[in-house]
């Protein structure tokens, strides 16, 4: 399969404070990486070095960098599955696994650009005089371009289900989920760049599915866990806390009125989360409702 760049990943140019997200049709030249001036920065604020000694004594701590255009990334993926019904079909197991290989892979990198003269020559100077003039003048400007990745990157994932009928209309079950990919090409890299994969590596959902348990009456309930994972965008970073949830509700179905009548809430205990950094903290949310089956109406039911 492939994926086209999209227009913003391509023709993005964003201020947003000192930083610029820049999309990338042509690619960039007369960079630096950001990892190399954050290092830089690190030296002189922490007054380990001056900037004589890190020209006379640590020549090439400032590292140069070239954007090439954004190609189409390219991925091979194989999947399988499997799934079975045991103990007079009361037993329900579904499982399913993929490996992806990725080539070009698109995520993003952090750069930086003299205001004048050329990287790896005059340009050095602006880097140095906003290092040392207390962030008072921008003598370079920030970059978060997309990039595609030089080198292959894998992925990996599975999921497996388990679901029991006990009797009475009662199923529990349990879900678990795992995603990986593996970032070792993305920390060897030229620069640093970043994934953006935002996916927690374990997922586990626990619940129960109940219909007709008394007359009309029916029930659900799902608990899910959620590990600590990291988040990377263009517009911010950082670790999405471990959360937990839990949904319920229960209904009532009236078969001769066609009608559902259901009560429920997601995350009822209302204990706050975010699943992207920036992003509202979510909280819970209580319904009511009531279903009219239209499309049956005015027919015998037995």
């Amino acid at each position: 399969a492939f994926r086209i760049p999209t227009l913003q990943e391509q023709y993005l140019y964003l201020s947003i404070g000192d930083n610029f997200l820049v999309g990338n049709l042509n690619g960039y030249g007369n960079l630096y990486t950001q990892r190399s001036v954050d290092i830089l920065d690190s030296l002189i604020t922490n007054k380990y070095y001056t900037i004589d000694q890190v020209e006379n004594q640590l020549g090439g701590v400032l590292k140069t960098f070239d954007v090439k255009p954004l190609k189409p990334e390219q991925v091979t993926t194989v999947d399988l599955g499997w799934r079975g019904e045991f103990l007079n079909k009361k037993l329900y197991i579904d499982f399913s696994a993929y490996y992806s290989y990725y080539q070009r892979f698109i995520g993003f990198t952090r750069v930086a650009a003299p205001a004048s003269g050329t990287a790896s020559e005059t340009g050095q100077n602006d880097i140095y005089a906003s290092l040392t003039d207390g962030g008072d003048t921008n003598y370079y400007k920030p970059l978060q371009l997309y990039v595609n990745l030089d080198k292959p990157v894998s992925a990996w994932g599975a999921n497996l289900s388990i679901s029991y009928y006990v009797g009475k209309g009662i199923t529990p079950y349990i879900n678990y989920t795992y995603a990986d990919l593996y970032d070792k090409p993305f920390k060897q890299a030229d620069n640093l760049q970043l994934t953006g994969f935002n996916t927690p590596r374990h997922k586990i959902n626990i619940g129960v599915n109940a219909s007709k348990v008394w007359k009309g009456l029916g029930f659900s309930a799902n608990f899910k866990w959620v590990p600590n994972y990291e988040w990377q965008a263009p517009m911010g970073d950082g670790t999405i806390k471990s959360y937990t949830t839990l949904d319920m509700a229960i209904f009532y179905v009236v078969e001769k009125a066609y009608s559902t009548f259901r009560i429920g809430g997601s995350n009822i205990y209302d204990k706050r989360y975010q699943t992207a950094i920036a992003s509202p903290f979510i909280g819970a949310r209580y319904y009511a409702g009531w279903t009219f089956d239209l499309a049956n109406f005015g027919n015998s039911r037995k």
